[in-house]
């Protein structure tokens, strides 16, 4: 992958970052600012679940994130880390944090 190629996905990954952060402080202060009636106390818990699930979520991405910027520096952005083959451009752009090719991704989901 050339220099302009690393460049693009870096700031792609850079900028979803700083979404999913100001996503995440958003939903904090949401949840702060939220005062709940009795009566609504059931629907606010499993919202509140809901939240803290997709928040959860937010964060793994944020720390693929982090892992895969960690990769450019190092140079080797773009290769599965278990097999060290090339990850599909395509792959990388529609999940530009993505640690691995399809074959393997598939043999990781397997052994959860």
């Amino acid at each position: 992958m050339n220099k302009k190629e690393l460049a693009k996905f870096r700031r792609t990954l850079e900028e979803k970052r700083r979404d999913l952060a100001a996503l995440l402080k958003k939903k904090e202060v949401d949840l702060s600012e939220n005062e709940i009636s009795e009566d609504d106390k059931v629907e606010s818990s499993i919202e509140k679940n809901l939240i803290f699930s997709i928040s959860s979520n937010e964060e793994s991405i944020m720390e693929e994130i982090g892992h895969a910027l960690k990769r450019i520096e190092k140079g080797s952005y773009g290769n599965c880390e278990l097999c060290s083959k090339n990850v599909p451009e395509k792959r990388l752009r529609s999940l530009p944090w993505v640690r691995y090719c399809i074959t393997c991704q598939k043999k990781a989901e397997s052994k959860k």
